[in-house]
């Protein structure tokens, strides 16, 4: 077992210093201890089991800042939809679908448009994060401003069978790319103070590698429940 020293060059922090890493590492310790040890050999999945606990453990909470971000976008664009607030006007659009692109709702057009995002939400660390919160209160603001005119000619059950089923999964992807962002330029900041030797180190690389990868299943699960289940569900719903 590697000395505390050796662990703390390892992550990236300077020995002896109370940092935000040396926080998550002790978050995550405890949840790794079962993936990592133990008489019998790690397996791959043990090993990939293990890094995404810890990282977690790093990640959650900035991923439920994320989570607070997107739903502060919510109620105003719920409240400027109410007051006849023309979005694609405002944004010289003809229409608010061209936010979403232009082409058939299959599983690989929601996956690559979906796609775009979340990487806008992790690259925009290089911003200092402000690009990732735009990102997450604009989309909370368009979800709201979409759904109010809907639940109103609708009703609120026709919403939630259209969100819900993909939207869980989906949000909770977009929310995990958001908090790896935010994490990011905690860290790139902890480095420029000092207290930390690089910005994460090879070790937590590699975990934020695992968390993204396991988020961007999610998303691509989403895209394939909003393009059969979800379209299917409010065909019966409507029927």
């Amino acid at each position: 077992m590697a000395s505390e020293n050796e662990q703390d060059k390892e992550d990236g922090e300077q020995p002896g210093q109370s940092s935000e890493a040396e926080r998550d590492r002790a978050a995550g310790e405890h949840a790794a201890t079962d993936g990592r040890s133990g008489d019998t050999p790690e397996t791959t999945a043990a090993m990939l089991e293990a890094d995404l606990r810890v990282a977690w453990a790093e990640h959650r909470r900035y991923v439920a800042f994320a989570g607070l971000l997107f739903l502060v976008g919510i109620p105003l664009g719920i409240v400027l939809s109410l007051q006849g607030f023309d979005l694609a006007a405002a944004l010289g659009l003809e229409g608010v679908d061209e936010l979403f692109g232009d082409g058939e709702l299959t599983a690989s057009f929601l996956l690559t448009n979906n796609t775009r995002v979340f990487v806008l939400l992790v690259v925009g660390a290089l911003t200092a994060g402000l690009l990732t919160v735009f990102s997450l209160v604009f989309n909370g603001f368009v979800i709201g401003y979409i759904v109010t005119p809907i639940a109103a000619e609708e009703g609120l059950l026709f919403v939630l069978v259209g969100l819900v089923p993909h939207g869980v999964p989906e949000l909770f992807a977009f929310f995990v790319a958001g908090g790896v962002g935010f994490r990011i330029v905690v860290c790139l900041l902890g480095r420029a103070r000092g207290t930390r030797e690089v910005v994460l180190g090879r070790e937590g690389w590699r975990r934020v590698a695992v968390l993204l990868v396991a988020a961007w299943l999610l998303l691509a699960i989403a895209a394939v429940i909003e393009a059969y289940v979800t379209t299917a569900l409010l065909e019966l719903l409507v029927s």
